[in-house]
């Protein structure tokens, strides 16, 4: 059945010069039990946050230590463990270019493994990076390799597995992999229209709108489909958005899709697929996806037409006007949104839209004031008033609605101070715009930020605001081409600068960003605008003993703030390493020789991100062979 797998996705991949020579692949290995049914956690160019996914994740049944073998004959080219990304990761190089990655591993097996402790206690640190000369370390198709974990940045136990050609990350699901099987079709959670002019409505307003979805009956169950029977209301360019995702047999996972398009009138305005992914612009996903929606609630809300800035990904399909929609008043339209999985299950919303200008109802006399910026057009609402002033440039001029309680301002004819109306007078908080392909810095009194040539999509009207020790550089719903180094100088020192930093808001929790203090600021870096704490930490790391004895050393050690940044372990004045993993806490030994037991004294010292140091020692393993435990304040483990 595999051998049919993206008939026509791959049909379209060729004709959209994305060609991959799979008649020339190795017959590839299904890496974790070859021969019996499996399913995926995550599937090849799935949606993630500043990067589509360049692999499979395979389950494992939400545990760790399950086989892993090679997928095809070869030699191992590199060995890493990192405390994110991908963790404990194995790269196998294969004839003809290929590559094969296994990442989030528990442990290797023994003749790897020894070769990775050794390293780690010649370097003294758990983060290291091994590249064995070429051809040197072969390996069989077939061979055990490692065992599936739950390392760096995994969300749970599984295995990452990718294929590359020439550097390229591959889908998987090409190479067909009789393993696998899914009769279910993909599932839209809710779609969405957004006006993409000054001129453009839905429903008489002007902005997103946003719909959810049930399913209808279905005359196969591969096939499920959505009519949605409300006329949707509009006039000028809109566009198209989809929150969806595919499932599989088995699993509650939510996975990513390999095709979308949409039809209008039966014809074709927008076809993406994914075969391949240029790892240089992997941050580009910010351009496929709605990326205000997604900074603002964390849904992955997909475009169904390319953005102005989305000129490098080579996934589309050309067509008119980019993929966005046109409704002439008058016209009837009916749309068709087509997604398939790597199985060509299939799903479809069906919807029709009608041209026609509304006149949207009056909003409450209690209407709060809100604003955004959705490129040069500064939108905003308040209660209904024939008075509402525009101040630019000390300037002041009425500003013309477009309908009752809503106003919209092109700020290329000059940023606005503020807006005044019979409820008071509203701050922007607008700074001199920034341009994309030129060097440039952003300064106000507490916030310094530069940008280089390559940090910006399209031109940037920042904003800046500081409310006590709360920074934000917005607006949010702007991506980031490339990170951005920012400095914050606080109007009023902490008492402690050493422990001390800056943590961004993410959904509400404040997240460590890593940086220094010079001069009476802190510089650090980020990759995208957002809020920002200046957050001091006075608490040291918790450690407590989970076991302790000839075999085996394992602690949870946790931070309640800053997050650990250091440790050392010694037996008897010896180095010794011992791996952490962040999300769990979980510091434990490695041990490769079981003929040489654990024995003597033992010293554990940690120290955080702040600088809080906490240690913890056993004077003799060998008089302490029973789990012991220290008391230590209950902390939650930090995102990262």
């Amino acid at each position: 059945m595999l051998k049919k797998i993206l008939l026509r996705c791959l049909t379209t991949a060729l004709l959209m010069g994305l060609q991959t020579s799979f008649a020339a692949a190795p017959p590839f290995l299904f890496p974790i039990r070859p021969g019996q049914p499996a399913t995926l956690s995550g599937t090849f160019a799935e949606l993630r946050p500043d990067h589509f996914h360049t692999g499979i994740d395979i389950r494992t049944n939400n545990t760790v230590g399950w086989p892993v073998r090679a997928t095809a004959s070869g030699y191992l080219s590199r060995i890493a463990v990192s405390r994110s990304g991908y963790g404990l990761v194995v790269s196998i190089r294969h004839a003809d270019g290929y590559e094969s990655i296994y990442a989030h591993l528990d442990r290797l097996a023994p003749r790897f493994r020894r070769m990775l402790y050794s390293r780690q206690r010649q370097l003294r640190k758990m983060e290291v990076s091994i590249y064995p000369p070429e051809g040197t370390l072969a390996v069989r198709q077939g061979e055990l390799i490692a065992f599936s974990g739950n390392t760096g940045s995994s969300m749970g136990p599984h295995l990452h597995f990718e294929i590359r050609k020439n550097g390229f990350p591959i889908d998987p699901m090409a190479y067909g992999f009789s393993e696998l099987n899914d009769g279910l079709p993909p599932v839209f959670e809710a779609f969405s229209l957004r006006t993409l002019s000054p001129q453009s409505r839905l429903a008489g307003r002007y902005g997103r709108q946003e719909w959810p979805l049930t399913a209808g009956p279905s005359a196969r169950p591969s096939v499920r489909n959505y009519a949605f029977k409300d006329t949707i209301r509009a006039v000028g360019l809109l566009g198209l958005d989809v929150l969806a995702y595919d499932q599989a047999e088995g699993s509650d996972s939510k996975n990513g899709l390999a095709c979308l398009e949409v039809l209008v009138d039966s014809q074709e305005v927008h076809y993406t697929h994914i075969p391949k992914i240029p790892l240089p612009f992997n941050r580009d996903v910010n351009l496929h996806l709605d990326f205000g929606e997604y900074a603002a609630t964390g849904r992955p809300f997909q475009h169904c037409y390319r953005d102005a800035h989305n000129n490098r990904l080579p996934f589309y399909r050309p067509s008119a006007r980019r993929g966005q929609l046109l409704v002439q008043p008058g016209a009837v339209h009916r749309v068709v949104l087509t997604g398939w999985d790597a199985f060509q299950n299939k799903t479809q919303l069906t919807f029709v839209v009608k041209g026609e200008t509304l006149r949207p109802a009056m909003p409450a006399a209690d209407t709060a004031f809100a604003w955004e910026l959705n490129g040069p057009y500064l939108h905003w609402q308040a209660r209904p008033t024939d008075s509402m002033l525009l101040y630019v440039g000390g300037r002041s001029f009425r500003a013309t609605p477009l309908y009752a309680g809503h106003w919209l301002h092109d700020v290329r004819r000059g940023l606005p101070d503020s807006a005044a109306s019979p409820q008071g007078r509203f701050l922007f908080h607008f700074l001199p715009p920034l341009f994309p392909g030129r060097a440039a810095r952003l300064n106000s009194p507490y916030i310094i930020a530069d940008f280089t040539k390559e940090s910006l999509y399209d031109t940037l009207y920042p904003t800046v605001t500081v409310r006590g020790n709360t920074y934000s550089i917005g607006p949010i719903n702007v991506p980031l081409r490339q990170p951005v180094k920012v400095r914050i100088r606080p109007a009023r020192p902490p008492g402690s600068m050493a422990r001390t930093a800056v943590y961004q808001l993410v959904q509400g929790e404040p997240v460590y960003r890593a940086g220094a203090w010079q001069g009476g600021t802190y510089g650090f870096s980020v990759k995208s605008l957002g809020t920002y704490q200046l957050l001091t930490d006075w608490r040291p790391p918790g450690i407590r003993l989970l076991r302790a004895d000839s075999l085996e050393l394992r602690f949870r050690v946790l931070d309640n703030l800053s997050g650990v940044r250091r440790w050392k372990a010694t037996l008897n004045g010896e180095d010794l390493v011992l791996n952490y993993d962040p999300k769990s806490g979980l510091m434990k030994s490695e041990k490769t020789t079981p003929q040489a037991p654990y024995r003597g004294e033992f010293k554990l010292d940690v120290t955080d991100n702040s600088g809080n140091r906490a240690t913890f020692g056993i004077p003799d393993l060998a008089a302490h062979p029973s789990p012991g435990s220290r008391e230590v304040p209950r902390l939650r483990p930090k995102r990262r």
